[in-house]
């Protein structure tokens, strides 16, 4: 397990360098302000949908015997939790956009 956990760390930080580097110019157009505020909030948002989906997730779904319900409970838990997360991310980056003259 401490292998597939290392790849999904090293993919997610090679798509993150891969984007910063893509998106270099529109980066440079933002001030710094709005830039803590978007490593800010993913970082808030990372750390509250794992522990939405970890320890919620386990503790709800400990009430559940069925195992075959209880896997179900969990995808359907983290698609609620993934869609919250992305409307957040949706409003915080539009916001930023909008106050740094990008769209």
């Amino acid at each position: 397990m401490d292998g597939a956990i290392a790849f999904a760390v090293f993919l997610f930080i090679a798509v993150v360098i891969y984007l910063l580097v893509k998106n270099k110019e529109e980066i440079k157009k933002v001030n710094i302000r709005n830039r803590l505020i978007v490593v800010g909030a993913l970082a808030a948002l990372l750390l509250f949908s794992a522990l939405a989906i970890y320890y919620a997730g386990n503790w709800i779904g400990g009430f559940i015997n069925n195992g075959a319900l209880k896997f179900t409970f969990q995808i359907v838990w983290m698609l609620i939790i993934l869609g919250i997360i992305t409307k957040i991310w949706d409003s915080i980056l539009s916001k930023v956009k909008r106050d740094s003259g990008i769209v």
